[in-house]
């Protein structure tokens, strides 16, 4: 790989050369951080376009919306920067025809050209990793955005059969961003036709959402009393594309209460199967129906060979690593493991990091009340008459919906298990193992991009190895997982989440690079996920009810539904895994605790344990 000096030298090299746009000015006659990034998105424009000639169905419009992603990424390195160069807060869009502009307009004048030259020549010699960075983002944009396109086309009839109407003859817009950026910036696509239809492009398997529509539909046509559904999929293997669902309102007062009833019976088929990570930006409030539109975490595995967790035993601080850890297995094995639910108020009382749950309401870092009236609008959010329906009013309606599914699975577990039933397409479909808190990985990540780190990249390094004291903290971690965190810290190193993937006839994980570790998990998730469905009529119900009520016992109001039962919850918890099934938490070795890391590092359990 060529050093930093050497790419500054071919990207100041370039900006004398391909820059197109006049640079614009503020008012106070400096350029803002729009125009300072011009020169680049110039280049990144240019090179895309040489590469491959546009097929007129794609629009100017869907070619801006590519750009605006490398604009956010370019954004995300540079801004620390621009800000301490004295350059004003960039626009958040580029404006209409700007792709046009970019790669039709002549070049610029000497005079502009040479100050923005000057002024990168200045940024590169001070922040010489931002440098490297600024490059394999564009590398990284250029070789995703034209193999999207060139899936686009190839894939122009199958597509057709995922939206309504299907007349499709244009693109007007692609928007990117949606998901967090894997495996070189990739992010999911929303793709809109001229005719207003819109699509969902995945730059991953799309195998587990289909197999989760095929499921849904047999659960129908055996109870029609159960009504889900999920988007439409065409899996291409290594990719695929979605229906686009739209978020939309609530007709009346009984349509509340049968959406309720619905995520109920989501809840309880979710938990069944063993999926996770299902945060509201994974669902979408449709009519009065709930609809998941990601389920790359289903059948979701347990790590194995990852060690014993502590700290030791003769400090508060270790003991209050224990407890956190035997709370963090109980939930485990509870419906908050799906990321429907949101854990009850006394963790969070914890430190411990959370992510907003798929049947949560919240605005900013307050949950919703009914007459709040500023609520940010989410998609995972019911409405009616453009108010939000909290689901702490609505518990009993969850309640008979989850009692509804689990009853239907006890029913029919014979047919849902045996050979070349509904649930056999799952073996072999592609699933994200979650090793560690997306939020974690995003906070290295901005970490790495600090003033700091863009100077030196020796410090930038270090901070990404942080990553390693989750393993150092633990006593007997098999090599296999020190493969997988250098996987991890090379990922971090290049602006992206880490995605592990399984399959759930396996016991093997495949890296972002497509190598096989062997060994990881327990066994295949696709085996545990089939004992739980023959062994459901074993299950008590009881302990599940009473964590989902306390799990919304927190209306918005400040007034809390279910005190006393919040207040008892890690009893409850002891209930119904059995205080014999939690083992007490083994010290780890005698190394030195790692510098530098806060308690909440330390006790959020998706950083020194697994997920699984």
């Amino acid at each position: 790989m060529t050093g930093p000096a050497q790419h500054e030298e071919t990207l100041m090299r370039s900006i004398p050369d391909d820059i197109i746009v006049a640079a614009s000015t503020s008012s106070s006659g400096r350029h803002d951080g729009l125009a300072v990034l011009a020169p680049v998105l110039a280049i990144a424009a240019r090179r895309l376009r040489r590469m491959m000639p546009l097929d007129p169905r794609i629009s100017d419009g869907a070619m801006c919306g590519l750009l605006t992603c490398l604009y956010h990424r370019l954004l995300t390195v540079t801004y620390q920067a621009l800000n301490a160069n004295g350059v004003p807060y960039a626009v958040p869009h580029l404006p209409a025809g700007y792709w046009a502009t970019l790669t039709t307009t002549k070049r610029l004048s000497t005079g502009s050209s040479s100050c923005l030259a000057v002024l990168w020549a200045d940024l590169f010699s001070r922040y010489p990793e931002m440098s490297r960075l600024i490059t394999l983002v564009v590398e990284s944009w250029i070789q995703s955005s034209s193999e999207f396109l060139d899936r686009l086309i190839a894939d122009w009839p199958a597509i057709r059969t995922l939206v309504n109407p299907s007349d499709i003859s244009s693109v007007r817009s692609a928007s990117g961003g949606h998901s967090d950026p894997h495996a070189g910036g990739r992010t999911v696509k929303v793709v809109e036709f001229d005719n207003g239809s819109r699509v969902v492009y995945k730059p991953r398997s799309v195998s587990a959402e289909a197999c989760f529509a095929v499921l849904l539909a047999w659960i129908k046509e055996w109870d029609p009393a159960i009504t889900l559904s999920g988007p439409r999929a065409l899996d291409q293997g290594s990719y695929g594309w979605e229906e686009y669902v739209s978020h939309a309102p609530i007709d009346d007062a009984n349509s509340a209460h049968r959406y309720y009833e619905r995520a109920g019976s989501l809840l309880a088929l979710c938990d069944t199967l063993g999926a996770v990570d299902l945060h509201a930006d994974n669902l979408i409030a449709c009519g009065d129906t709930p609809v998941l539109i990601d389920l790359e975490a289903v059948l979701q595995p347990r790590p194995n060979g990852f060690g014993s967790a502590g700290l030791g035993s003769t400090t508060q601080h270790s003991t209050d690593l224990r407890i956190d850890w035997t709370l963090s297995h109980l939930l485990g094995e509870s419906v908050i493991s799906t990321g429907l639910v949101p854990y009850p108020r006394w963790w969070h009382s914890r430190g411990a990091g959370r992510t907003i749950a798929g049947l949560e309401i919240v605005t900013g870092q307050t949950t919703c009340a009914l007459d709040d009236v500023h609520c940010v609008e989410r998609t995972n959010v019911p409405l009616l008459e453009g108010q939000p329906l909290l689901p702490s009013q609505y518990v009993e309606s969850i309640i008979v919906g989850f009692e509804r599914m689990n009853l239907f699975l006890r029913q029919y577990s014979s047919q849902l298990t045996r050979a070349g039933g509904p649930l056999e397409p799952f073996r072999s479909v592609s699933i994200r193992y979650i090793h560690r808190a997306t939020l974690l990985y995003g906070k290295l990540i901005e970490a790495s991009i600090s003033q700091q780190c863009l100077r030196d990249a020796t410090r930038r390094r270090d901070g990404l190895q942080r990553l390693a004291f989750a393993l150092r903290l633990r006593a007997g971690v098999q090599k296999q997982w020190w493969q997988v965190l250098r996987d991890e810290i090379e990922c971090l190193s290049r602006l992206d989440v880490p995605r592990l993937t399984a399959r759930p006839g396996a016991t093997s994980l495949w890296l972002t690079t497509g190598a096989e570790v062997c060994d990881c998990l327990v066994e295949p998730s696709y085996d545990a996920m089939h004992r739980r469905v023959s062994t459901i009529h074993k299950v008590e119900l009881g302990p599940q009810i009473e964590l989902i009520r306390a799990a919304f016992a927190n209306d918005g109001n400040g007034h809390e539904a279910h005190a006393s039962l919040a207040d008892d919850m890690p009893a409850t918890l002891a209930k119904q895994v059995g205080n014999s099934s939690v083992s007490p938490v083994p010290a780890v070795s005698t190394r030195k605790r790692p510098a530098r890391l806060t308690r909440e590092e330390l006790t959020h359990l998706n950083w020194v344990l697994p997920v699984g």
